[in-house]
């Protein structure tokens, strides 16, 4: 009668594989370019879904419905159909080329991540941007709440000032850092 002895040739690619997150996880979190890129975009993610929380809380707030919050929108959505074609031309011949944020952002990420761990990169980044959907309403909301919206208006344009000048500092780093993943892979 046979006794089926249990298979362990797995056990030494399971191995392997944990040793390879557990390394990813190591490296990521003590990426600094990557973790000030992350943060940086956190505080524009921040801001930026203020447009679909803080913005109507604060029309609402002002006497303004739910028909001038739809057109504020469709004139939102046809400036971006209207300038979005001749702004990424303008800024492609000024040599800055980086106009759609999150596209732009994702690319960067697994541009600065080595080949072997983008998928824990993108994860983290990922895990950032959804933090920043969920709180952006809870922060907003609170600010209008405690402080108005015209505090929720000027802490925005400070947090955007603060990202741009961070991601102008911190552009040599992140540089370095997909140079460094670009050689590494080659």
């Amino acid at each position: 009668a046979g006794i089926e002895r249990p298979n362990h040739s797995d056990a030494a690619p399971a191995a392997s594989v944990k040793g390879a997150m557990s390394r990813n996880w190591r490296r990521v979190l003590t990426d600094t370019p990557f973790l000030g890129f992350s943060l940086l975009m956190f505080g524009y993610f921040l801001v930026y879904f203020q447009s679909t929380s803080g913005l109507p809380i604060a029309m609402t707030d002002l006497g303004l419905g739910l028909g001038e919050y739809s057109v504020l929108l469709t004139i939102n959505g046809g400036m971006l159909c209207l300038l979005q074609i001749p702004a990424m031309k303008l800024f492609a011949r000024m040599g800055n080329s980086r106009v759609l944020v999150i596209p732009i952002a994702t690319t960067t990420v697994a541009a600065m991540a080595p080949a072997s761990a983008r998928g824990t990169y993108q994860g983290v980044y990922n895990v950032v941007w959804s933090a920043s959907i969920a709180l952006a309403p809870l922060i907003g909301g609170w600010t209008i709440s405690n402080f108005g919206g015209r505090t929720l208006w000027i802490a925005c344009t400070v947090v955007l000032i603060a990202v741009t000048l961070g991601l102008k500092l911190t552009k040599g780093s992140r540089d370095r850092a997909m140079a460094r993943s670009l050689h590494d892979s080659l």
